[in-house]
């Protein structure tokens, strides 16, 4: 079953993207503006959509 993501952007000079509860994917300016690629702009969203699917959220959770 494939899952839809919410992806936004927040504008902020941080150098980091992350995911968070509900399949939302935030990516900061601070690494956005050394996009040059949308194959790295792919890579970045892979990266977090990964920590969903492996479900690292839940991990984390039930490590706090």
């Amino acid at each position: 079953m494939a899952s839809r993501f919410d992806v936004g952007f927040i504008d902020e000079d941080v150098f980091n993207a992350y995911a968070s509860p509900e399949n939302k994917i935030s990516i900061y300016q601070g690494i956005a503006k050394y996009i040059q690629t949308e194959d790295e702009l792919a890579a970045i969203i892979g990266h977090e959509m990964g920590h969903h699917i492996s479900k690292h959220l839940d991990k984390g959770a039930q490590n706090t």
